[in-house]
């Protein structure tokens, strides 16, 4: 007797765009821990540039698209509160990207395919506009 519960297999073409679709989020995760970082690194030079100055010195600070006057003092451990979200959000990002990358490399071979099927489906020129919206940047 035959299992009757038996799921008709996937078309090679359908493997390789569901495969597309996991790369592609997969690759959005990196895009945006690249970001992440590059963000950490602005708010580490901010915090440097701050160390050296009078706790009473006046700072502008970008907050929602509006330029507000603060102090060194207050900028200071806002600043350092934003880096300890960013590092969060970074740690969650990595978790994430790691558990994709599981998911991908168990999806590949569980089907028999290989990567470079994946990416044969058609060249996607990816084209690089990095728009940062960030928040609290002192000027």
């Amino acid at each position: 007797m035959s299992d009757a519960k038996e799921e008709p297999q996937p078309s090679q073409e359908e493997l390789q765009q569901q495969y597309a679709y996991m790369k592609q989020d997969y690759d959005m995760t990196a895009r945006k821990i690249a970001e992440m970082e590059g963000e950490k690194h602005e708010y580490n030079l901010v915090l440097t540039a701050l160390k050296p100055l009078e706790d009473d010195r006046k700072c502008y600070r970008l907050v929602g698209g509006v330029l507000v006057e603060r102090t060194a003092s207050e900028v200071g451990p806002a600043l350092k509160e934003s880096l300890v979200k960013i590092d969060e959000l970074l740690e969650n990002l990595n978790k994430s990207m790691l558990s994709k990358q599981k998911a991908m490399t168990e999806f590949t071979e569980k089907h028999k395919i290989s990567r470079m099927q994946g990416q044969q489906q058609g060249p996607q020129k990816e084209e690089k506009k990095e728009v940062k919206n960030s928040t609290g940047v002192l000027a």
